[in-house]
């Protein structure tokens, strides 16, 4: 072991830039430290990919290996080969546990489809557009959503929780509409994600509900 990781380190730059992929799947593989090459690779490939971009990339593999797998029955490893993320990078920002990374990519997932901070900052034109643009960088997350709406697991309990949320925030966006009618957009909202609309005809099909400027 010792002796392969004093041979990558020795390696120049310009063959690291050639044979980048390989070499860091080969550090995340045998899980080197942290420090030297393997420290190198870590900070080289998160100056390569933003941290949102890491973040669609293995939520959408964990999403997919949720429904292809079942529950917890994949393995980090799964994960990095689908996401082209090394393991390094999902231990740096998920950490090394099943439980704890799944938990994290829910979080992530539920952030980001039901941000009711950004409910209460734009208008459901841009709420929307969000939304979609969101569902098609994570194409297994309304899978999921049907699968464990109502199942009774931790992820259909955080669904229902921001549900809930969202509503409220949609109540102060539409002020003088019922509970009902507020139902209705939000399931309207869900038809256009499951059918995957594309964002630019959300102004014609959400026209009695975007605000036009004075």
């Amino acid at each position: 072991m010792k002796a392969i990781y004093c041979g990558l380190e020795r390696l120049s730059l310009s063959a690291v830039d050639r044979n980048w992929l390989n070499l860091s799947k080969l550090v995340s593989f045998w899980d080197l430290p942290l420090t030297g090459f393997g420290l190198f690779c870590q900070n080289y490939e998160m100056a390569t990919q933003s941290k949102e971009e890491i973040y669609f990339a293995v939520c959408n593999a964990i999403l997919k290996m949720e429904v292809a797998k079942g529950h917890l029955a994949w393995t980090l490893s799964d994960i990095s080969r689908e996401s082209n993320v090394t393991r390094s990078l999902i231990y740096y920002y998920f950490g090394k546990e099943k439980e704890v990374v799944l938990e994290e990519a829910y979080k992530f997932v539920i952030s980001h489809v039901f941000n009711i901070e950004r409910t209460k900052s734009v208008g459901i034109r841009d709420r929307l557009r969000a939304i979609l643009k969101d569902v098609k960088n994570m194409p297994y997350l309304f899978v999921l959503y049907y699968l464990e709406k109502n199942a009774g697991t931790r992820f259909g309990k955080m669904i229902h929780e921001a549900e809930g949320l969202l509503l409220k925030a949609m109540k102060h966006e539409f002020p003088d509409l019922q509970d009902r009618q507020l139902l209705e957009i939000y399931l309207k909202e869900l038809g256009a994600v499951a059918f995957q609309l594309p964002p630019e005809q959300v102004d014609t099909l959400f026209e009695d509900y975007i605000k036009k400027p004075n």
